[in-house]
């Protein structure tokens, strides 16, 4: 199956246009405001929504912008990202503010991403199970929660389209479940109707 690092880093593959996640409370419906990726023809990363912030590449793909900030994206040799560094800092924020560096494991999945903020420094540290599906997510910083995710539905190409997630509290044990929700993902694809 047509995989590039871009793409296995939102864990897609095939010859993936778009890919929309819509989570959904069982009890109250909408729950977040979908995240979206989309990929050029060659499965190169094009543009990025993430909650309330949208990133676009340029045609270079080696700068991008959010808002009024700029990006510098950068790569290792075997052309996966791994950091997005900001160019235009706000006056007054310190250096590194609104970078993210990415880190990948020997299996070619993202293993942490660091978010440097001005009110802490979280990271999300990534584990998956043996078919190489995110299986939990921690979040580090002022809010420590950990996201675990059961996969119900795949397409054509392998890829998952519905999962069920939960959010836990970390107090230093084992957590407190805070919340359930679903996710479905909606992919379209160059190559097919899907």
């Amino acid at each position: 199956e047509f995989s590039t690092p871009d793409l296995k880093m939102f864990d897609l593959c095939g010859h993936v246009r778009s890919a929309e996640i819509v989570a959904t409370s069982p009890s109250s419906g909408a729950y977040l405001d979908p995240d979206y990726v989309s990929f050029t023809e060659d499965g190169t990363i094009e543009s990025l929504k993430l909650e309330f912030d949208t990133f676009k590449f340029d045609a270079d793909k080696k700068h991008m912008t959010k808002d009024t900030f700029k990006y510098i994206v950068l790569r290792d040799n075997d052309n996966r990202m791994t950091s997005w560094e900001i160019t235009n800092a706000p006056q007054g924020y310190p250096e590194g503010y609104m970078n993210y560096t990415i880190t990948w494991d020997s299996n070619g999945k993202v293993s942490e991403i660091g978010f440097f903020y001005d009110e802490g420094n979280p990271n999300m540290i990534a584990t998956y199970n043996e078919k190489g599906l995110l299986e939990k997510q921690f979040m580090s910083g002022m809010d420590r929660l950990t996201y675990t995710y059961t996969y119900t539905d795949f397409d054509s190409h392998g890829n998952w389209t519905k999962r069920q997630v939960k959010c836990y509290i970390d107090d230093g044990a084992d957590g407190q479940l805070e919340d359930t929700y679903n996710e479905t993902r909606h992919i379209t694809y160059y190559d097919s109707n899907e």
